[in-house]
């Protein structure tokens, strides 16, 4: 009976997609999870505000970092996707090309105007000046990695567009185990790392984001995949397209946007 409603080869190929991108998010947001876990464990000093100071500063860097990546994302997935099934890997390439230039030019500009405002800010959210120290220090460092994040939901939605979800999977490990690992050093001061405490997991969660950028971006410089799709070509830069990419994707970034601030 089923068989009349349920195709088993595109089910089985829609399962194969969706697994690891279920996987990589369940990860990503992991990483943010263990940061609160681990501050927890620190003196009465510092968890109670640090894990309020987390709290606020995931908000902010999703209400920001989060609308962008969406918005770029999307645009990138859905236009990519669309190239790739047409058969033209060059345009798909394109598509991604310019969205990479775009992430890396609006998140160096939202970062330098969120670092600028953020002792303005957070004072506005939270009252504690002890959960508005601790706040502002850890959100510096993760703001510094507002780059990484973003770019690297970039290479995300070209990858997811052409069908090889696994991609984001093994960057999305890669990150949540270096953070583990540098989480315990630079929180608690183990072995050769100072005790940063609150901030240590900042910096530990700045350092893993970047190392999966660097994945995400070793997959794309193998000769066969750099080929096909002429990723990185300096040339054919076409303002249309990137008005495109963010066309598509500025729903999506309006609804993060709103949910964050809700």
């Amino acid at each position: 009976m089923f068989s009349r409603f349920i195709d088993p080869v595109l089910g089985k190929r829609i399962s194969a997609l969706a697994f690891p991108i279920a996987v990589a998010m369940l990860t990503q947001t992991g990483i943010n999870v263990i940061d609160t876990i681990m501050v927890g464990h620190l003196s009465p000093e510092y968890s109670i505000a640090g894990q309020t100071a987390i709290g606020i500063s995931l908000i902010l860097l999703w209400a920001i970092g989060g609308t962008i990546s969406t918005m770029l994302a999307v645009g990138t997935q859905a236009l990519s996707a669309r190239r790739f099934g047409e058969g033209d890997d060059h345009a798909a390439g394109q598509i991604f090309n310019h969205a990479a230039l775009c992430s890396i030019v609006i998140s160096v500009i939202a970062t330098a105007v969120v670092l600028l405002t953020l002792d303005l800010v957070f004072p506005r959210i939270h009252s504690n000046p002890r959960v508005v120290e601790l706040g502002v220090e850890y959100s510096q460092y993760r703001f510094f990695g507002l780059l990484s994040m973003v770019m690297t939901i970039v290479y995300k939605g070209f990858f997811d567009g052409i069908g090889r979800t696994k991609v984001h999977m093994t960057a999305a490990i890669t990150m949540n185990c270096v953070n583990v690992i540098l989480n315990y050093g630079l929180i608690f001061g183990v072995g050769p790392f100072p005790q940063m405490n609150v901030a240590g997991a900042g910096l530990a969660s700045l350092i893993a984001t970047y190392i999966g950028l660097v994945v995400m971006i070793g997959f794309t410089i193998v000769p066969k995949t750099r080929s096909r799709f002429r990723l990185y070509r300096r040339s054919g830069y076409r303002w249309s397209i990137t008005r495109n990419v963010v066309r598509v994707g500025v729903p999506g970034g309006i609804a993060t946007l709103f949910l964050m601030t809700g």
